[in-house]
């Protein structure tokens, strides 16, 4: 518990350290393809490495398996983190939002859309838990 507040205390200082520019690094579509493209690959591969969990609980393998869950976790975790940091940063999303009326004035619901990948990780591996007990 208190690794996730480690986590959200770092993705709160990458998203408020970061000043939106004039320029963006890509065109609007392009910038949205690959913040799409980053949200489902980290989806996928996040559900890859839960199958293959899954897949040794139902196999009878026991051994080490709650270290190798924990261990999934953190790094799906600092993953979600480097996908934050490269959504804001990268692909300066900030910059595209800020000209929607609803970002304009509260910059917190910019960051609740960006942080996509953070906020998905805890439900990937309910499913395996729920499954397992």
């Amino acid at each position: 518990m208190f690794g996730n507040f480690l986590y959200f205390i770092i993705v709160l200082l990458i998203y408020l350290t970061y000043q939106p520019s004039e320029e963006t690094n890509f065109s609007g579509f392009k910038t949205i393809a690959l913040f799409i493209g980053l949200i489902v690959f980290f989806f996928y591969f996040t559900a890859f490495l839960f199958r293959r969990l899954e897949k040794r609980i139902a196999n009878g393998d026991f051994s080490q398996l709650d270290s190798l869950f924990h261990s999934i976790l953190m790094r799906q975790s600092i993953m979600a983190i480097l996908i934050f940091a490269i959504d804001i940063y990268g692909l300066n999303l900030s910059s595209f939002l800020i000209d929607i009326p609803l970002f304009r004035y509260d910059s917190y619901s910019c960051g609740a859309v960006v942080s996509g990948p953070v906020c998905f990780l805890p439900g990937a591996g309910l499913g395996v838990r729920l499954r397992t007990l």
